[in-house]
């Protein structure tokens, strides 16, 4: 009787399921009766599984879902305080840009007090650019990074445009009077 191995079992098994034993034995050159021995099995062994068995499978599955849901909320968490150091970094490096900004734009009389004003190879023009580049970036980076919001949507009230458009369409001889008032009046002005 020959020996195989584990992984011999497990390929010619999984070729018998999905095909047939024949063509299982054919490939795996594993006698058909082994491989029909070796599927029997298996099926007396998923029959004999017992209640026990089943409910401490159910408890394996479980504790495998509440440790992948701790180790989620751990990473979470990491992930959280990780963010908001990095935001309050940013903003640090926007408080260091604004100073630089400050001595970059003043008068050697308004620097502040303790300050020189400082010399840098390219021209005070890219230099600023640059630093209020940093600044803005850092800024904006941090609100993202804080949750917070990074534009400030205007809010466009319509009603003042839907009025308008009522007026126009349902009495339009008012906008010729209005106009013609107009026209008067800037007549009169360049008169004076």
């Amino acid at each position: 009787m020959a020996k195989w191995s584990e992984e011999q079992k497990i390929q010619a098994l999984t070729i018998a399921k999905a095909t047939s034993i024949t063509e299982a034995a054919q490939k795996t050159k594993i006698p058909r009766g082994t491989i029909g021995r070796w599927m029997a099995e298996t099926k007396q062994n998923k029959k004999n599984e017992t209640a026990e068995t089943k409910r401490n499978s159910k408890k394996i599955e479980q504790l495998q879902e509440a440790a992948i849901e701790k180790a989620v909320e751990e990473a979470g968490d990491y992930i959280a305080e990780r963010l908001k150091s990095l935001a309050s970094n940013l903003y640090s490096l926007a408080e260091k840009a604004v100073e630089k900004v400050d001595i970059a734009i003043s008068d050697p009389d308004e620097l502040p007090e303790g300050k020189t004003g400082e010399m840098h190879d390219r021209d005070g023009a890219a230099w600023l650019r640059s630093l209020v580049g940093v600044l803005s970036q850092a800024i904006d980076k941090a609100q993202l990074l804080s949750g917070k919001p990074t534009v400030r949507p205007e809010v466009i009230d319509k009603h003042e445009y839907d009025i308008t458009q009522r007026i126009i369409t349902e009495r339009p001889e008012l906008i010729d009077e209005i106009f013609t008032q107009d026209q008067r009046q800037s007549v009169a002005d360049r008169s004076r």
